[in-house]
């Protein structure tokens, strides 16, 4: 019996790569910075590096002084009405799980200011454990947060490595491309 539904945060409930939409934005050749742009992301969602080491990051690979780098990165992000919708129709009767690869820092302001925060029963950040999806040892705490077990789980994201490993971890796993088929495909589940 399916006791939880587990969303993953960019990309499922608000718009993917908000990083990269800010350096199209200000950068106009990023190309020759994205490889440690790329680094910088993977020790930020890691916890490995705090936000300021990361907008030094930025700083040192686009030449934008650091204290300059994300006045609006966060500010005008997209959010998935449809998905926010499903998400409340869908806690009326199952936990609901919020589980990202993402910065300790914003994702908590970010669901505060979108008015979602509360629609969440767990919250689980990668940069807050120190590991991210896909590795095994995160889906499993994350089912230990939980309360719950890999049956009883239903997991959602829009990256097909990190529904692999959901499935591979006995998580039913779906890969996320809009709310009106992600809403079919539960119905099918549930």
């Amino acid at each position: 019996m399916i006791k939880a539904i587990v969303f993953d945060y960019f990309g499922v409930i608000v718009e993917d790569s908000v990083v990269f939409k800010w350096i199209r934005k200000n950068i106009s050749n990023p190309e020759p910075c994205m490889k440690g742009i790329n680094e910088g992301i993977a020790k930020w969602d890691l916890g490995e590096i705090e936000y300021s080491d990361f907008k030094n990051i930025i700083s040192q690979n686009t030449g934008i002084p650091a204290d300059q780098v994300f006045h609006t990165f966060f500010e005008n992000i997209t959010v998935y009405q449809d998905t926010v919708n499903l998400i409340r129709s869908l806690k009326e009767k199952y936990k609901i799980i919020l589980f990202s690869n993402g910065p300790k820092e914003n994702p908590y302001e970010m669901l505060r200011n979108q008015n979602i925060e509360n629609l969440f029963d767990e919250i689980i950040i990668s940069a807050e454990h120190k590991m991210k999806k896909p590795d095994p040892k995160f889906y499993e705490l994350m089912l230990s947060i939980g309360g719950i077990d890999a049956s009883e789980a239903i997991f959602i994201d829009d990256r097909q490595i990190n529904v692999d490993a959901g499935n591979n971890f006995g998580i039913k796993s779906l890969l996320f491309t809009d709310a009106p088929t992600l809403e079919k495909d539960l119905s099918a589940l549930l």
